[in-house]
């Protein structure tokens, strides 16, 4: 084992697969691939991510290696999940008292704060994060943070990105709100933490990737994680990069004996055509929810892109922060017809237009799952 050692910290190679192992949910194959390539190994896209890992790990361990692997969960792109929050303002002037005192409350977080044209508001702060742990690789990063205020009326809707500390900034928010308007702000979002069946929680999901069946088909689910309800265990079965449907096929009793172990708490699924798939519906069986999904719809009228988004709670356990996003679209080639490989990243505009658009139909059908569970739970008493 190689080992690397400087100020107090001794890294080996096996840190770096942890490491690796870590960012996974950031640092995608292709990245991995890539980061290889341009140190000169070729490797196959068949090749498994653990044993691109392994790969990595093999490198000489250096600053710069650990530098350019840090980086890589970094990406290039502004992907930031987000959750949106509505709440019914009482008093019109209470929200722009709120927004000017917080400038000063939180201007060590460069709060600032951006009135649009048309009434809405936009908000950026900065969020330090510091790990102090010597048995782990210390990142300290500054990350850009947002706050998306939509007004209509005398309703709000909040869209904010999710990190460390953001719940701080708007709970602030809220506190700071309800002093000025000298009454009590009743805020809601998407929390399913009490409810604990999991076939609702599965029927939410699959109606929700539909959004607009007027505007979008749904082509694909990409990738699928699913939790059990309150397991102390931590094993994960993950399965990527595979055909789920040969692979239960070729060998389903060695499939059948990785379900069948009581300690799996959660399963991690990539590839194409999920929903359907065996593996999807025997853990849903065994009482498996959705905890986070990604797909692909398509625009039935127009440029006809394909669009990705994702959502999911950020703590399966507690199942009390929903979070979304759309990382893009892919467009048609038009000297070849086909969709392009590479994913278009949305512009500032398009994806506020895309993130208050997805919560209201998530709202409308989380609203639609509360009153049914509402009317179940009175209906027995």
């Amino acid at each position: 084992m190689k080992y690397l050692k400087f100020d107090s910290l001794v890294i080996s190679d096996r840190d770096i697969i942890d490491l690796l192992d870590a960012q996974k949910g950031k640092i995608s194959k292709e990245k991995l691939l890539d980061f290889l390539q341009e140190r000169g190994i070729f490797c196959s896209e068949n090749e498994t991510r653990n044993a691109l890992h392994e790969r990595i790990a093999a490198l000489s361990i250096d600053w710069f290696l650990i530098e350019d692997i840090l980086s890589l969960a970094a990406s290039k792109e502004n992907f930031q999940k987000v959750t949106a929050t509505n709440f019914t303002l009482p008093k019109a002037d209470a929200l722009e008292t709120t927004l000017e005192n917080l400038k000063s409350q939180l201007s060590n977080k460069d709060f600032i704060v951006d009135k649009l044209k048309n009434g809405n508001y936009e908000i950026q702060y900065k969020v330090d994060k510091i790990e102090k742990n010597n048995a782990r690789l210390i990142q300290r990063t500054s990350k850009d943070e947002k706050i998306s205020i939509n007004l209509d009326g005398d309703q709000a809707t909040i869209v904010n990105t999710v990190g460390e500390g953001t719940d701080t900034v708007v709970q602030t928010f809220f506190n700071e709100l309800e002093r000025n308007s000298k009454t009590e702000i009743k805020n809601t979002s998407i929390n399913f933490s009490s409810i604990i069946d999991n076939t609702i929680i599965n029927k939410y999901f699959l109606d929700l990737i539909k959004i607009d069946a007027k505007k979008y088909k749904v082509i694909d689910v990409i990738k699928l994680k699913l939790n059990k309800f309150n397991s102390n265990v931590s094993e994960e079965l993950e399965l990527e990069d595979v055909d789920i449907t040969d692979e239960l096929n070729s060998d389903p009793d060695k499939q059948k004996d990785e379900l069948d172990k009581e300690d799996i708490k959660s399963a991690l699924i990539s590839g194409s055509s999920l929903l359907a798939s065996n593996l999807f519906k025997v853990l849903s069986n065994k009482g498996y929810f959705i905890s986070s999904i990604a797909w692909l719809v398509l625009e039935k009228t127009g440029e006809k892109r394909k669009i990705e988004y994702s959502s999911g709670f950020t703590d399966p356990d507690k199942r009390d922060i929903f979070t979304f996003e759309s990382k893009g679209f892919f467009e048609i080639n038009s000297a070849t017809q086909d969709y392009k490989k590479n994913r278009t990243t949305w512009k500032s505009n398009q994806r506020k237009m895309i993130e208050f658009a997805f919560q209201k139909y998530a709202f409308s059908l989380f609203q639609t799952v509360i009153e049914k569970v509402d009317s179940n739970e009175g209906s027995n008493e």
